[in-house]
């Protein structure tokens, strides 16, 4: 524990301030803002929605997992700090004002392997529930999601030059790495499916082979059928993780429809959560959001940072993350979130 930490709990300081945070909120203009006179009284309960994607201990330079002590212990925090509930509870709790103070979901994007060897171990030893919300072509077809592709090739990438669409990326040293990964990820979603695939297929050639197949990564479906027993819940996240606003509308229709008839067939249970591959404000629109409206879901979440309460859009629910957070700084950082949001 940090010695500003012992110094906050010396002065009671730590639990006036989650109080306040549960009592008040950040006054906001407009455009966003703060306003004065700063701060106001909540409209009502709200919740967090935390988001993860991988937990393991394999130190990758590029989309690196949680550690899985880091995940334990956070877990334990969030068990004794916050009220754990499923998502899908939490949705139809807020609608009638009947949310427990401190209410949390932990989600979880993609579906990779480690969400079961590694976080699953802790979230049923402390029983708590979760979410993952499902990319199925790797499940389905073995194939890898095209993202993987590419953090798998600037992992194998250690030197020289990567040309991409003349554009020219320095693979070394690391740092110069990380930076043309930014660059390069923004470039690719900006592209149509097949454009995107011929480009990694290019990045691929260059650096020397294809990314392992997505089944050596993924969950497989009987992970999947066994976590279902246990208190995880599985949403849809699309078939092959596209940006649904670089797609028709026939096509993101798909993508969404064929993603949930995957996990329904397996399960045989309804899914009606939803959560839009890479979740910025570029990435869904009105039209997506009325697909899933058309398409029975209940809810779809973002990775817009944010609380959510009544008044939230359940089409466009916002998700906070603390992946390199010490645990014991895990409910002030909630609180100030609140407080926030």
């Amino acid at each position: 524990m940090s010695t500003t930490l012992r110094f906050l709990r010396a002065l009671q300081l730590e639990g006036t301030a989650i109080r306040i945070a549960d009592g008040l909120r950040l006054r906001r203009g407009r455009d966003g803002s703060p306003a004065f006179p700063f701060v106001r009284r909540s409209r009502g309960p709200s919740f967090q929605i935390l988001v993860y994607h991988r937990v393991n201990d394999e130190r990758a330079k590029f989309f690196p997992g949680v550690p899985v002590d880091r995940f334990r212990k956070q877990m334990e925090v969030l068990a004794r700090h916050a009220t754990v509930l499923p998502l899908g509870e939490l949705v139809d709790r807020v609608r009638g004002n009947d949310v427990p103070p401190r209410s949390v979901a932990i989600t979880f994007d993609d579906g990779y392997r480690d969400n079961y060897e590694c976080a699953y171990p802790v979230l049923r030893a402390l029983q708590l529930p979760a979410t993952i919300f499902l990319a199925t072509s790797p499940l389905d077809t073995g194939a890898a999601l095209w993202h993987d592709r590419v953090f798998d090739a600037f992992e194998r990438s250690a030197g020289g030059t990567l040309k991409i669409l003349e554009r020219s990326y320095p693979m070394a040293p690391l740092e110069a790495r990380q930076r043309a990964l930014v660059d390069v990820l923004t470039l690719l979603r900006s592209l149509r499916p097949e454009e995107r695939s011929s480009v990694i297929d290019g990045i691929e050639l260059q650096v020397g082979g294809a990314a392992p197949n997505g089944a050596a990564r993924m969950l497989s479906w009987e992970s999947v059928q066994e976590m279902a027993r246990n208190g995880i819940t599985f949403g849809a996240h699309t078939v092959t993780h596209p940006i649904l606003t670089r797609l028709t509308h026939e096509e993101a229709e798909y993508e969404i429809r064929a993603s949930r008839a995957s996990i329904e067939s397996r399960l045989g249970r309804p899914v009606d959560l939803f959560a839009y591959p890479n979740g910025t404000r570029a990435d869904f629109d009105g039209s997506i959001q009325q697909i899933l409206r058309d398409q029975g879901f209940r809810c779809a979440v973002t990775t817009l940072w944010g609380v959510n309460d009544a008044a939230s859009d359940p089409f466009a629910l916002r998700r906070i993350g603390f992946w390199n957070a010490e645990a014991d700084w895990i409910p002030l950082r909630l609180a100030w979130y609140r407080f926030g949001g």
